[in-house]
């Protein structure tokens, strides 16, 4: 972004969440359309976005996530991953978390002069404790630092990052039993690759591949608790400047490997961008 120019918008994103470590959570039991296995989860962010220097951008981000998960659980008494209800004491539970004001600054900071259409530059990402502690992800801080990369050839952009994100969070298990313990998530690698295309003067196309390396969490003894986890999203995506100033965008998410806790079948983003002048 220039030097002095000012950038505002909001994004929406949709998760619908069908796999649970790695079995598909619609056809897992007997008792399918009975008893359900659900999770979504639905985002929110408002960003404003400046350039301090014209090699440096500042951002700031409020998000505000809701998410709501509905499961049961079964004693199992026969031991055959079905369930009986003669002999099965059978728990429907639903669980909701919402994160209130998350804020998130990020920086962009331009190491390269443009050299034959090529960009490098250095990203941070902030995320500041919120103080809601019973809340998902909000009480503690979260720190990202990155590389990222862009290249014009012909009309194409081709883009991409790669980065380090250290999660500075506790959460806390609530056995039940009645036993409570705190967990630290594990830090995790992201990387991104990206391809748009202009097909016109006012619509943009492309697609992008997004993969994920989480390590594994700890507890707060120190002893490891879960596993490690990764995964890589297919998202494609189009561009349409509804104005000079104005961008609206959309795209949605498949993905190609998920060795993650959670796995979903389809998710959305669509966004705003407004730049003033």
């Amino acid at each position: 972004m220039e030097k002095g120019k000012t950038g505002a918008g909001f994004i929406y994103q949709y998760l619908n969440f069908v796999a649970y470590k790695g079995f598909d959570l619609r056809t897992a039991f007997i008792n399918e359309g009975k008893y359900n296995f659900r999770k979504y989860e639905v985002g929110k962010s408002y960003f404003v976005s400046h350039g301090v220097t014209d090699k440096m951008t500042l951002s700031l981000y409020i998000n505000d996530f809701f998410i709501e998960e509905k499961y049961f659980t079964w004693t199992d008494t026969n031991k055959n991953s079905r369930i009986d209800e003669k002999t099965d004491t059978i728990e429907n539970i639903t669980n909701t978390y919402r994160d209130l004001a998350q804020v998130w600054i990020q920086s962009n900071y331009q190491l390269s002069k443009e050299s034959n259409n090529f960009k490098l530059a250095v990203n941070n990402i902030l995320m500041l404790p919120t103080g809601y502690e019973e809340k998902v992800s909000s009480n503690g801080t979260v720190v990202y630092l990155g590389f990222s990369f862009s290249q014009k050839i012909m009309k194409s952009f081709f883009m991409g990052n790669i980065g380090y994100s250290y999660y500075g969070i506790t959460s806390t298990i609530n056995e039940r039993t009645g036993n409570s313990f705190q967990y630290y998530p594990g830090d995790a690698i992201a990387c991104r690759l990206a391809v748009t295309y202009p097909f016109s003067t006012k619509i943009t196309a492309g697609g992008e591949l997004i993969g994920s390396y989480y390590f594994k969490p700890k507890t707060s003894s120190g002893e490891v608790f879960g596993e490690q986890y990764d995964g890589i999203d297919f998202s494609p995506m189009v561009k349409f400047k509804i104005t000079p100033n104005t961008v609206f965008y959309s795209s949605i998410s498949y993905k190609l490997r998920d060795n993650l806790p959670w796995g979903y079948d389809y998710g959305y983003i669509f966004g705003l961008n407004y730049l003033f002048e």
